[in-house]
């Protein structure tokens, strides 16, 4: 097996240290607790990064349970969403004919297609 030769390795460790330069740098993955352990961990342990993953869970949940209080009355929130839902239908709804209209009329005026009479008659 042949060495790969000095230009390789130092563009390879150039990139390397590029890539690592960004992640360190970066708000969220600088500060992560993966990122860390890739640098200090020469072998990464599947089983205790896993428990520990499960142990963060278990405590987001709990600290989410005690922080906020549970949702209980929604139905309020589901009439307005409700109503919102069918205001946005019926914009888009409004909008779409609109575009229809204009593309009769752009098609009329450069007359291609339907009489002037054919659009007053769909509205």
């Amino acid at each position: 097996m042949t060495k790969p030769s000095r230009s390789l390795l130092r563009d390879i460790q150039a990139k390397t240290d590029w890539f690592l330069r960004i992640m360190l740098g970066h708000p969220t993955l600088g500060t992560h607790e993966m990122l860390w352990e890739f640098f200090l961990v020469p072998e990464l342990q599947l089983d205790a990064m896993e428990a520990r993953t499960k142990l963060k869970v278990e405590m987001k949940a709990e600290k989410i349970k005690d922080e906020y209080e549970p949702v209980e009355d929604v139905r309020e929130v589901e009439q307005f969403a409700n109503h919102a839902r069918e205001m946005v239908r019926s914009v888009s709804y409004s909008t779409k004919s609109v575009a229809r209209r204009a593309n009769g009329l752009g098609q009329t005026s450069s007359g291609r297609s339907l009489p002037l009479g054919s659009l007053s008659a769909e509205a």
